[in-house]
């Protein structure tokens, strides 16, 4: 599958040559993306595998303002593609934690510089994206003053898979979601420090398939990470009990869960 590359550029011209040049190169680039408002309309639409950021674009925020969302809220790649070689201003872009900084000229296009710092960032956020969560992932009430949300209303934040307890579509939410108004479409997670938050996803089978070995699913609407930092105490063979939370095993996945344990409590 062709990689997707966003291009923020405010110069028709210069994404229309960006464009032919990457298509070339066998990506697949997004549709012309002059403002930072736009930018993050079009992650929202689907995520690209990297972005490529003009410093000065339509209206009032600029690429670097883009690149810091994209470090902190997306967790996206991105390189900076600009005319401006000011020292302030690479201090300012280095302080998103950008794949490359290259400066506008023709030779950019007829050497592998833009396309080997495409390729490297790709390839370097695929060995991250494997230990946290994607952007789906929500913050609880906890985090939102007490404040009644609905759920496409709440912040977003990230987390790592080893840092969380467990996965449930349990409607019994905790006391610090229950202000927020709708679960269809969401789990909700703890974490080793007792925060609860929402994820994203469609059923426990498509969150499974993501997640790292210590996970295991007790029953049709939980997954638990069995790490012996998190389990607490097991309770007549039927019902486990991490994190504080008392989680009910279904028989037919009692047996798995057993196995499991024993292999990582050797």
């Amino acid at each position: 599958m062709k990689k997707k590359i966003l291009v923020v550029e405010d110069d028709k011209g210069t994404y229309d040559e960006l464009k032919n040049y990457l298509e070339c190169n066998d990506f697949k680039v997004d549709v012309f993306t002059p403002s930072f408002e736009d930018g993050i309309a079009r992650i929202e639409e689907g995520e690209p595998d990297i972005v490529l950021l003009d410093i000065e674009l339509q209206g009032s925020k600029t690429g670097i303002d883009l690149g810091r969302e994209l470090n902190n809220h997306y967790k996206i790649p991105h390189i900076y593609i600009t005319q401006y070689n000011k020292e302030q201003l690479m201090y300012e872009a280095a302080a998103t934690f950008h794949v490359h900084f290259s400066l506008k000229s023709k030779l950019l296009l007829e050497t592998p510089e833009l396309i080997n710092a495409i390729n490297t960032g790709i390839f370097q956020h695929s060995l991250k994206k494997e230990t946290f969560l994607s952007k789906d992932l929500r913050v609880g009430v906890q985090a939102l003053n007490g404040k009644e949300r609905k759920t496409d209303e709440l912040e977003r934040t990230f987390v790592y898979y080893e840092d969380v307890a467990f996965f449930t579509k349990d409607k019994l939410l905790p006391d610090s979601l229950k202000h927020i108004h709708t679960m269809e479409g969401y789990c909700w997670l703890r974490t080793a420090s007792n925060k609860e938050f929402l994820y994203k996803v469609k059923n426990i089978d498509e969150l499974l398939q993501i997640l790292p070995d210590s996970f295991i699913k007790i029953s049709r609407s939980t997954v638990v990470n069995i790490n012996p930092d998190y389990i607490q105490k097991r309770i007549n063979g039927n019902r486990i009990e991490i994190q504080g939370q008392t989680l009910l095993i279904d028989k037919p996945y009692a047996a798995a869960l057993d196995e499991k344990i024993s292999q990582f409590f050797i």
